[in-house]
């Protein structure tokens, strides 16, 4: 009986007026990109094929850490040119800028592999001490994302409501960070939702804030918050 034909690798299929990097370029470069998706072979072995999902998750989950540590490198080796750079890559600078925030709160050494980005981001704008405490719950405890930004909000809502403050929403809010000043874009942004409520509403929603230990405001925005983001499918 004949031997089946060695699988070949997978290969990209470019678009005709792409410029395909050669062999030696990509050696030269070790990067290899695909641009317009996978050619893969008929007989490509299952472990082969499991390979490549891995390398691409990977790809996929590391791309923002990547991606800020790059913008982070040029603002400060090439600061006149950097911005033009990014055009040319077809790059979203504000994107980018909050990449970057997230990148300069969290060195290599601190960063957590078993933890997504967005969890850093999550807790970027706290200091280092209670970065390290809330990813660590996290880690222990297999949190989401979601799951987080949830706690460390009710976390500092119970502190500003022992100060007489209130917390505004956009100071939880993560994926955004200026990386000129270290604060994140938009930190100041603010906006005001009354709602009219009837007297027994008002002591319903009052009865759960006490139960959750927060002032009426921090409740209903916790609340609304998971509803939209439940209604989003986020």
């Amino acid at each position: 009986m004949a031997k089946p034909a060695p699988s070949a690798p997978f290969t990209v299929k470019p678009k005709r007026h792409l410029k395909v990097a050669s062999p030696a370029e990509a050696n030269a470069n070790n990067i290899v990109t695909p641009r317009t998706g996978l050619n893969l072979p008929p007989r490509l072995p299952f472990e082969k094929w499991v390979n490549i999902g891995f390398q691409l998750s990977t790809i996929h989950t590391t791309s923002a850490w990547c991606l800020g540590d790059w913008l982070v490198y040029g603002e400060g080796a090439f600061a006149g040119r950097y911005r033009k750079a990014i055009e040319q890559c077809s790059l979203h600078y504000q994107t980018l800028r909050n990449y970057a925030w997230v990148a300069r709160s969290f060195p290599l050494s601190r960063r957590r592999d078993t933890l997504s980005f967005g969890h850093h981001a999550e807790v970027a704008r706290l200091t280092e001490p209670e970065q390290d405490y809330w990813l660590s719950k996290a880690e222990t405890l297999s949190w989401s994302r979601n799951r987080l930004r949830s706690e460390v909000r009710a976390s500092l809502n119970q502190r500003h409501a022992k100060d007489g403050d209130e917390l505004p929403a956009s100071d939880t809010e993560s994926g955004g960070g200026a990386v000129t000043d270290g604060k994140p874009p938009n930190a100041t942004d603010q906006a005001e939702l009354r709602v009219e409520l009837s007297t027994s509403d008002g002591d319903l929603w009052t009865a759960a804030a006490n139960r959750a230990g927060l002032s009426v405001a921090a409740w209903a925005q916790r609340e609304l918050d998971a509803a939209a983001r439940g209604a989003a499918g986020v």
